[in-house]
């Protein structure tokens, strides 16, 4: 009886602890897998190379060459960069790189370096991302020494919706965007949407000196010879062989701080600015001295009259279509309207105005084939 007493429960365990084994045994097969393929899976951290940058010696205020670091995404997971900044303002970075960075690829940060005074620098890039809760690091070190050369301006941030998100560059504005003829060299701010470290500005089509400063803005080096002539100068930035389009810098034959004037000897009644060709109309009366009972074209980039038209007796008040191609005169002697076509000398016909010195009315554009032309 004590036996059997006994050897029940035992039996009983054991089939317990059979049921017991064969529960664990797939439980410890799946961890096992598990743990085989953690290591394909787990995230790379980010990396940033050099780890050094010395941007050499520089004149206070004068902008140095950009120097670049590069961001690694070695992971196969893309990883968002939420910021990128330096610890002194002498180093600025470009934010190109701030956002979703794809895996296993790169982003290249370009750093601008302009010294404020004398003496040695040094800062610190520091760059964060959602791969980690340490920022990467990148150690910064330049010097300023010497007389301080004339930097341009800081352009303005351009406000909401001016920018696209992407796409190539585009001009906005120029600091300064005129200057008196034969004066110094120019430091000149161009502002505009999308710009990059390999952005180059060029003046009339030709490539002048060009740093960079940030998306915003680059500056460009204008030597005293492009400002020897008066006239409007075309400027424009270049990427990846795609041209923006132009901002005009005006040269004037006098001015002052800020601003550049162009004086011309010839009467007028009236006078009306043509953007689409770069050139003004005057309406010249029949008492004037040089060009008499004409309009007359103002060819900003010479500052000379180019051609004059006849038009009637005193022409007056003037106005242009929105899109440059016809130009309207009011003919005080006669009373009438006269419409010229821009391209090549002509007139299309005139019409009859109510009062004898119109000087407000509207314009809209007309037909080419409609108008004879006007040069």
């Amino acid at each position: 009886m004590h036996f059997r007493l006994l050897t029940r429960p035992i039996a009983g365990a054991g089939v317990l602890l059979l049921s017991l084994l064969c529960a664990f045994m797939p439980l410890s097969a799946a961890a096992e897998q598990n743990i085989a393929q953690s290591p394909s899976t787990k995230t790379k951290k980010p990396g940033v190379s050099p780890k050094k940058l010395n941007f050499g010696q520089l004149p206070p205020l004068m902008p140095g060459v950009p120097r670049t670091a590069t961001i690694r995404n070695p992971s196969s997971m893309a990883i968002d960069i939420s910021s990128i900044a330096s610890s002194d303002p002498e180093f600025v970075p470009s934010a190109n790189c701030v956002g979703s960075l794809a895996a296993k690829s790169t982003c290249v940060v370009s750093i601008v370096f302009t010294p404020t005074s004398d003496g040695k620098k040094s800062a610190k890039l520091m760059i964060a991302s959602s791969a980690s809760s340490k920022a990467l690091g990148v150690k910064m070190t330049g010097a300023g020494k010497g007389a301080p050369v004339m930097t341009a301006a800081s352009c303005p941030i351009p406000s909401a919706g001016a920018c696209p998100e992407s796409g190539p560059p585009t001009l906005l504005s120029l600091i300064p965007s005129s200057a008196v003829v034969g004066g110094p060299a120019i430091p000149l701010a161009v502002c505009g949407c999308n710009l990059t470290a390999s952005t180059a500005v060029q003046w009339n089509g030709a490539g002048r000196t060009t740093s960079f400063v940030s998306s915003n803005q680059v500056n460009a080096s204008i030597p005293p010879a492009d400002v020897a002539n008066v006239g409007v100068d075309k400027v424009t930035v270049s990427a990846a062989s795609v041209v923006s389009a132009p901002e005009t810098f005006f040269v004037g034959s006098t001015g002052g701080t800020g601003y550049a004037e162009l004086v011309i000897n010839q009467e007028s009644n009236d006078i009306v600015n043509d953007p689409v060709n770069q050139v003004i109309y005057l309406s010249v009366p029949g008492a004037a001295t040089t060009n008499g009972n004409t309009i007359s074209v103002l060819d900003l980039a010479t500052g000379q009259i180019s051609t004059s038209q006849f038009a009637g007796s005193n022409p007056d008040a003037l106005a242009i279509s929105d899109d440059s191609a016809v130009l309207y005169a009011g003919i005080d002697g006669s009373l009438l309207w006269s419409v010229f076509r821009v391209g090549s000398p002509g007139r299309t016909g005139r019409a009859p105005h109510h009062g004898s010195h119109p000087r407000d009315y509207g314009c809209q554009p007309v037909s080419a084939g409609r108008n004879r032309d006007f040069r």
